[in-house]
């Protein structure tokens, strides 16, 4: 495994699909803490409301951290590729699209994106594009270094389709 120090030190081949899977993260942890944050002083209990407002803040903290490592990658400042950007432009997942809902989605919509983002944290990147590639079993204990990573793939859209395959595992 390559160490590196910093951006300076990321292969050029690689920024560009290390800058996609980076923005992607940074957008999704953006929007849901955005709509996490709806629900300070609305939550169905005290406890709730804070530890809401709590993640809501974690997770617009992860997305400054991501914004940062694509700023240094592009050299683009932070600001502009946070807020900057297109509508269109941005890669969040369809899963943190939807508003803030009734409190029982938001529970659910944390559940299943956690669980997404745990997935694919332990699972290594491969060239499988196909969502049909994805292994039916651990691949630690199949030995099988298959999964789909179209995170990776401008304009993507096949999260729909990975969550439930990831609720089987």
């Amino acid at each position: 495994m390559m160490k590196m120090a910093d951006a300076t030190s990321v292969p050029v081949e690689l920024r560009q699909p290390l800058s996609n899977m980076l923005l992607a993260l940074a957008d999704d942890e953006f929007i849901l803490g955005y709509w996490d944050s709806e629900w300070t002083g609305v939550a169905p209990m005290l406890e709730e409301d804070v530890a809401c407002s709590s993640i809501a803040q974690d997770e617009i903290g992860h997305a400054r951290l991501f914004y940062q490592e694509v700023a240094a990658l592009t050299g683009v400042s932070p600001d502009d590729i946070a807020y900057g950007r297109k509508i269109e432009d941005y890669r969040q997942i369809q899963l943190v699209e939807h508003r803030r809902g009734n409190w029982a989605f938001t529970i659910a919509r944390r559940f299943y994106y956690e669980t997404a983002i745990r997935s694919l944290a332990i699972w290594p990147a491969c060239k499988v594009r196909s969502m049909h590639h994805w292994p039916r079993q651990s691949p630690r204990s199949s030995g099988k270094r298959h999964i789909t990573r179209c995170i990776l793939a401008p304009g993507c859209n096949a999260w729909p389709m990975a969550l439930p395959k990831l609720a089987s595992y």
